[in-house]
């Protein structure tokens, strides 16, 4: 089977009428074009041009055959126009998941000012707890926290660490005071989160502190669990960056190392080509870090 840059080339020569000047147009060396042509006639099995001191000329088969390129190339050229149209148009949808408090707080505000940049862009967004699976295609960018890293599969990078740390109502301070440590929330009502929130590092390190009886209820959401703190019924572990922004909360004590996550923003190796993606995870990055120390706490 012959190679269609071998096919590229012997229009080429076809059209110069030599390799030495098909080479100069090409930016290649003359013997590089020559060891191609008998390459590409080995392949074919078809003698393409006469070798003269006047220079390359086609034979009947090499005629007949350059004639039928000839689509070929035109259909090449139409495709790396369409292939560069493609890379410069960021028109189309982006999927975006994250959990609702990382949205609320950090996703949206980007969207916000990349829908302005990009009008053409639909942004699709999911902010559920679920946690979409991008190698099935559910959606196209993650926002993700996380102890660790993330599958190999994937492509992403860590943006931030987030502060996390015990927060309650001003109410129940005036009524119960607050925690000063972890060691002293064996003494107060403590809101459990649920879910997947539940089973990371900084949540179980939290709960370890906490006496099993006083524990006041499971909450399944951030924001849900943000409700019933405002509430007055206990003391719960929220990221920084949203329970510093609850003017009825107050916290209890400075992050501590052990609870902090990482955030991570993620799409999938195929999905970073697409330049609409690629603009997006750019965005998103550079605002993300930019608030390292508001996340941090």
């Amino acid at each position: 089977m012959f190679d269609w840059n071998d096919v590229r080339l012997f229009l080429a020569v076809a059209g110069a009428g030599s390799t030495r000047a098909a080479a100069a147009a090409l930016r290649l060396s003359q013997t590089t074009v020559s060891r191609r042509m008998d390459v590409l006639e080995h392949a074919l099995g078809l003698a393409l041009f006469e070798r003269t001191p006047q220079g390359f000329r086609l034979t009947e088969e090499g005629r007949l055959l350059a004639a039928a390129a000839e689509p070929m190339r035109s259909q090449a050229e139409d495709l790396a126009r369409l292939a560069s149209g493609l890379k410069r148009t960021l028109a189309g949808q982006i999927r975006v998941t994250a959990p609702e408090v990382v949205f609320s707080h950090l996703v949206a505000p980007v969207v916000a000012e990349f829908r302005r940049d990009h009008p053409d862009v639909k942004i699709e967004y999911d902010s559920s707890e679920n946690v979409l699976d991008l190698l099935r295609g559910e959606a196209d960018v993650a926002v993700r926290a996380s102890d660790g890293g993330i599958d190999e599969r994937l492509w992403g990078f860590r943006v931030a660490d987030v502060g996390w740390t015990a927060y309650c109502s001003h109410d129940y301070a005036a009524r119960n005071g607050v925690p000063a440590s972890a060691a002293d929330l064996a003494n107060h009502a403590v809101v459990a989160v649920g879910g997947r929130v539940a089973e990371r590092r900084g949540s179980l390190w939290f709960m370890a502190h906490a006496d099993p009886v006083r524990v006041a209820g499971v909450s399944n959401t951030i924001m849900n669990l943000t409700g019933v703190l405002r509430a007055g019924v206990g003391v719960g572990a929220l990221p920084c960056f949203h329970g510093d922004g609850e003017r009825d909360l107050q916290r209890c004590f400075p992050p501590p190392p052990e609870m902090v996550s990482h955030l991570w923003l993620i799409t999938t190796p195929e999905k970073r080509r697409v330049p609409r993606v690629a603009a997006f995870m750019k965005m998103a990055a550079g605002r993300l870090r930019a608030r390292r120390r508001v996340l941090r706490g």
